[in-house]
C-alpha cells in the first residue's frame, strides 16, 4: 500500500537556501524548493527508504543528480554517522514516476505538475505504451509502387509492395543515422532517441562499437588497449564488449548519469550492427522499427 505525500508543518529552513517545502510517506520524501514568488523550483525526491534510500535532484544549475542515501551505519561500536550521500547507480525512472503519481493525491497541483514533469523528462524515462507505435502515416510503399500506364497490358513483375525492403540487407548504421531514422518513424525528438540509446549502451546491453572488433587479433577476453582512444565497456559481465573511443563512452555516461544533451560530434564515428540492435529490441521486448526491419511484425522471421 504506497501512501500519500503529506506536508510536514514548521520545516526548519537553511540560511541563504531558498524556502523550502517538506512532504512525506514511509517510504518517499519529498523537498521542493521555492522561488521568491512561492513556485517550485528544484526538487529532491528520496525513495525506498525502508530498502536502499536513494535520492533524485534536479536544479535549474546542475539538471539531474542521483544519488544513494549512506545512512552512516557500521562506522563503528554503538555509533552512527551522519548520513550523507552517495554514488546511487541506475535510476529506475518509470517505477519512481508511477510511485510519485500514486503518493501526489494531496499535493499542490503545481508541485505535482512541475515534478511530474520532471520525472519525465529525465533521460531514463521511456513512454513504454506509445514510444514503439509505429503511426499511422508512416511510410507506405503500396504508395510508391508504380502504376500501369492507362491501356498498358499488366506484367508479371511483382508489385513493389510484395518486395523486400533494402534496408533489410544494411548491416550496420552510425549511431546519429539510427537516432534520425528512428526519430523520424516515432516522430520523436531526436534528443530523446538519442538518450534512450545511451541508456541501452550503458545499463541494458545494447552495443555500440567505435571500430570493428574483428579487426583486433584474439578473443574479446584477451584484447589488450594500449593507450587512447579505445576502450573496453560491457554493461553486463556476460554481454559482449563494446569497443568505444574513451571520449565517447563518456560522453554517454554522461547523458544517462548527468543529463548531458547528446552531441553528434562526439558520437560521430560510433556505430551499431543490425544483429545487435535486434537483440536489445528482443530483449526489452520492443518492436522493430520498420525503418531497418521493414514491415515484418514478428520477430521470429
Amino acid at each position: 500500500m504506497i501512501g500519500t505525500l503529506t506536508e510536514i508543518s514548521a520545516v526548519r529552513q537553511i540560511p541563504g537556501e531558498p524556502p523550502r517545502r517538506w512532504f512525506r510517506t514511509d517510504d518517499l520524501d519529498l523537498i521542493v524548493w521555492c522561488n521568491e514568488v512561492g513556485a517550485p523550483a528544484s526538487f529532491q525526491l528520496c525513495y525506498d527508504k525502508r530498502r536502499s534510500e536513494r535520492a533524485l535532484t534536479w536544479t535549474p544549475e546542475r539538471g539531474f543528480l542521483h544519488m544513494a542515501v549512506d545512512d552512516g551505519e557500521g562506522v563503528g561500536v554503538g555509533y552512527k554517522a551522519t548520513p550523507i550521500l552517495v554514488a546511487g547507480g541506475r535510476f529506475d525512472a518509470n517505477r519512481v514516476c508511477d510511485r510519485f503519481a500514486a503518493a501526489s493525491g494531496r499535493l499542490p497541483g503545481e508541485i505535482v505538475e512541475f515534478v511530474g514533469n520532471k520525472l519525465k523528462q529525465h533521460p531514463d524515462y521511456v513512454r513504454r505504451e506509445d514510444l514503439w507505435k509505429r503511426p499511422s502515416y508512416a511510410f507506405n510503399p503500396t504508395r510508391c509502387a508504380p502504376q500501369a500506364a492507362r491501356g498498358s497490358t499488366p506484367t508479371s513483375e511483382p508489385a513493389m509492395a510484395t518486395r523486400r525492403p533494402l534496408t533489410q540487407f544494411v548491416e550496420s548504421y552510425r549511431f546519429w543515422d539510427v537516432t534520425t531514422l528512428w526519430a523520424r518513424e516515432r516522430v520523436e525528438h531526436e534528443s530523446v532517441v538519442a538518450s534512450a540509446l545511451a541508456r541501452g549502451v550503458i545499463c541494458d546491453g545494447l552495443r555500440l562499437q567505435s571500430i570493428d572488433d574483428r579487426w583486433i587479433k584474439g578473443n574479446d577476453r584477451a584484447v589488450e588497449f594500449k593507450g587512447f582512444p579505445y576502450v573496453g565497456y560491457r554493461a553486463d559481465p556476460k554481454a559482449p564488449m563494446c569497443v568505444l573511443r574513451a571520449s565517447a563512452l563518456d560522453h554517454l555516461l554522461g547523458i544517462v548519469n548527468r543529463a548531458d544533451a547528446p552531441s553528434r560530434e562526439k558520437l560521430s564515428e560510433e556505430f551499431i550492427l543490425r544483429r545487435d540492435f535486434r537483440a536489445w529490441l528482443v530483449e526489452l521486448d520492443l518492436r522493430l522499427p520498420t525503418f531497418w526491419f521493414g514491415t515484418v511484425v514478428s520477430r521470429g522471421l
